[in-house]
């Protein structure tokens, strides 16, 4: 979850707005726009998911050959 809330806190201010604005605008708190930014959510639920489509951001999976 680390590098999802990296890419979101990137996107978020590459479109100039604080955690407190992005989470009004998205009806969010501000506590879970940080949370999810520093990776402290613990599962991909439909909220983060909501985020990440709001804010434009495609999520993919790779599959490992191990």
């Amino acid at each position: 979850m680390a590098d999802i809330g990296r890419v979101v806190a990137a996107r978020r201010r590459q479109l100039g707005f604080t955690q407190t604005q992005m989470a009004i605008e998205l009806g969010l708190t501000q506590r879970y726009v940080s949370e999810l930014e520093n990776g402290k959510t613990s599962s991909l639920n439909t909220r983060t998911l909501d985020v990440l489509e709001q804010l434009g951001i495609e999520l993919g999976f790779k599959v490992r050959d191990d």
